[in-house]
């Protein structure tokens, strides 16, 4: 569906310092627009955790913020843009934008594999494994989903993806990437492994017996996100750099596997 930005004005934000905690892309009196560290739920989880304390972005804003209305959510093994309104009218706005399907969103990925063509779209249709609960899988008989992807690069058996998804299924991107032969690197659902270690692309490794994973949560960032401004009309594109995590396990793969860059600038993306 085309935009509904009345404004050919475009206005970029971008965020670079990362941390443990979120920080703030932007800010202004309708939006709130944050960077969301991996194994941070978006909301309050419905469910309990154990005696584990999970932290989610919207307590934390509302802390500092008074309140704030959520828009979409990432999987808290994600990280990246969330986009959260900060009164009812611009809420609705973006809640029609996302239903609308207008909001334009690209993530980057650390695959297993590499795509039979280096560019194109997957339109599976999506349902859920009834029997498991919130674990789905390509249903004939499910709901229409689309994504787009491209190839940024290669690091011999591993890639990667910018995805960019057309509707908002749950878990469409890790799902979609496991259609396509090329699951998430590290995905306890979908992918082979719930951790990457380094030893598995480094000749000789010495720490073997001991080695603790190089990376253990989703290889999935929410990297930019582009939508229309609620109270200004304009388009405004957001962007969150890669985290520490992201940038260390780039240039890793760079230095002890066998690599290609397939859209230049990728080493752009792991510039802190």
């Amino acid at each position: 569906m085309e935009s509904s930005c009345k404004n050919s004005v475009s206005t970029k934000y971008n965020v670079t310092m990362k941390a443990i905690t979120p920080s703030v892309i932007f800010e202004d009196e309708a939006l709130l627009i944050l960077d969301k560290p991996a194994n941070w739920l978006t909301v309050p989880g419905r469910f309990p955790q154990g005696h584990a304390v999970v932290k989610d972005l919207k307590t934390w804003a509302d802390q500092r913020y008074k309140s704030v209305y959520s828009v979409h959510r990432l999987d808290r093994g994600t990280s990246g843009v969330v986009v959260f309104a900060k009164d009812a009218k611009s809420h609705r706005d973006l809640s029609l934008q996302f239903q609308h399907r207008s909001v334009g969103k690209t993530y980057h990925a650390f695959v297993h594999g590499f795509p039979k063509q280096a560019k194109g779209y997957i339109d599976f249709r999506i349902g859920e494994i009834s029997s498991k609960g919130n674990i789905y899988k390509i249903d004939s008989k499910g709901q229409k989903a689309h994504t787009d992807y491209h190839c940024l690069a290669r690091y011999g058996q591993i890639s990667l993806i910018a995805f960019q998804p057309k509707t908002g299924r749950s878990h469409q991107i890790r799902v979609h990437a496991q259609s396509l032969g090329t699951p998430l690197l590290v995905d306890d659902l979908y992918g082979p492994k719930d951790s990457f270690y380094l030893s598995s692309v480094k000749a000789n490794y010495k720490g073997k017996l001991d080695e603790r994973p190089f990376i253990q949560r989703l290889t999935l960032h929410a990297y930019s996100i582009t939508l229309c401004h609620p109270i200004t009309s304009n388009t405004v594109t957001i962007t969150a750099s890669w985290p520490k995590d992201f940038r260390a396990l780039h240039r890793q793969l760079k230095n002890h596997c066998p690599f290609q860059e397939l859209e230049e600038g990728v080493d752009g993306y792991a510039k802190t």
